[in-house]
């Protein structure tokens, strides 16, 4: 016969009254607390040990985890106070310190400088400049950078092609704009400033180099059409109209000026052999210096500084020949005086006799004019006279042949 199942159930000593503690539990016997959800066993010595709320357990682990992230939080915003503080106190102690040299405005422009090798409490005391050209130099100047492994101490280049917006002169990869307004107490203001030395036995010194590449088409310029496009200039100077309103530019002294102290140039302008092309413009001969009619190379005199000679073109024709046409050319043989048709006029040889046609002047008030052949072949030959003709300025001109 089959034995029917019985269930079997286990029930805890329990109450339905809150707040209430179970008593003589036996030892390991468990009591219940209904309404509290409280736990308890019964110890050793016959008390009841309360087991931990597991509702609690849940409440108090979400309570950790936000007291964790307030704690993190905190401990964020005390160390940043702490960076804040310190940067303040570091600040205010460089400001304390240039403020022996510059004005309240540079000292707090000077805060934001990126210099190298020149602590910032010991500007003026320290770093190579300040030795080689004076204490003090690198606190004057607001922004100081010196090269620590010896390349460039600073870098800057742009790119055309991050600029959208068309025609506009956008690639400067370094702009310089000095302003001299200083009208009470007159001082000397520099756009730019280059000083290179060199130390005996040291390699090449350059004051400045400057690198053109021209990859398109080749464009000329003339004394006539000085910007076309295109063109690749290795050095640009422009008398600039005024930027200060109302009052007018006047002519800048001179466009390139050279001078001495202390030393002389060896040589004043040079052109490295091969480094002009020829042939520009139908011009057969390189062409190292390009100027328009009219304007001479001029000398002064060491009296007043006026102009005593000068050399110079009045030429408005065009050139007969692509060797430019009028040229005074200097050869192996002497010197040949050539006219604006490319024919020689002149030929001075090295033994001093010359060849060609002449041409003498005399005042009509002389009672006599002297005329005579200064070479061999002309005395033998005799002399003619082509034309004579007189000047509005009272002279005659006699053109021998």
């Amino acid at each position: 016969m089959a034995v029917a199942a019985t269930q079997t159930r286990f029930m805890l000593r329990r109450s339905t009254v809150a707040g209430r503690v179970p008593t003589n539990l036996l030892t390991g016997e468990l009591g219940i607390n209904l309404p509290d959800q409280q736990l308890y066993f019964g110890a050793v010595d016959s008390s009841s040990i309360a087991l931990p709320n597991m509702a609690a357990i849940v409440d108090m682990r979400a309570h950790l985890a936000t007291l964790d992230t307030s704690v993190a939080a905190a401990a964020t915003q005390v160390g940043l106070n702490a960076l804040s503080t310190s940067m303040n106190t570091t600040m205010s102690a460089n400001a304390a310190t240039d403020a022996a040299n510059l004005t309240a405005t540079n000292a707090a422009l000077l805060a934001q400088d990126v210099r190298q090798n020149v602590p910032r409490a010991s500007i003026g005391a320290v770093g190579w400049l300040n030795t080689f050209i004076g204490a003090g130099y690198e606190a004057t100047n607001q922004l100081v950078s010196l090269s620590t492994h010896g390349c460039a101490a600073a870098v800057f280049g742009t790119r055309s092609s991050d600029q959208a917006i068309a025609n506009t002169e956008s690639g400067y990869a370094f702009g310089s704009f000095a302003l001299n307004n200083n009208t009470t107490q007159l001082q000397t203001v520099y756009g730019g400033y280059i000083e290179a030395t060199k130390y005996p036995g040291a390699g090449a010194t350059l004051g400045l180099e400057i690198d053109v590449t021209s990859t398109g088409p080749n464009v000329t310029v003339s004394p006539y059409l000085m910007i076309p496009n295109g063109l690749t200039p290795g050095l640009w100077l422009q008398a600039f109209q005024s930027r200060i309103p109302g009052v007018p530019a006047g002519n800048p002294s001179c466009a390139i000026g050279i001078l001495s102290i202390g030393c002389k140039w060896s040589s004043g302008i040079v052109f490295s052999s091969g480094s002009v092309a020829s042939g520009v413009d139908g011009f057969a001969l390189p062409i190292a210096m390009d100027m328009p009619e009219t304007y001479a190379i001029v000398w002064r005199n060491h009296i007043d500084a006026q102009p005593v000679f000068n050399i110079r073109s009045d030429c408005t024709q065009l050139a007969a020949t692509a060797g430019g046409g009028g040229a005074i050319i200097a050869t192996n043989t002497g010197i040949t005086f050539q006219s604006q048709n490319g024919v020689a006029q002149i030929i001075l040889d090295n033994t001093g006799l010359h060849t060609g046609r002449l041409q003498v002047q005399a005042n009509l008030s002389l009672a006599a004019i002297h005329i005579a052949a200064t070479d061999a072949a002309a005395a033998t030959a005799g002399v003619g006279i082509d034309e004579v003709y007189a000047l509005a300025d009272g002279t005659l001109r006699i053109r021998l042949v």
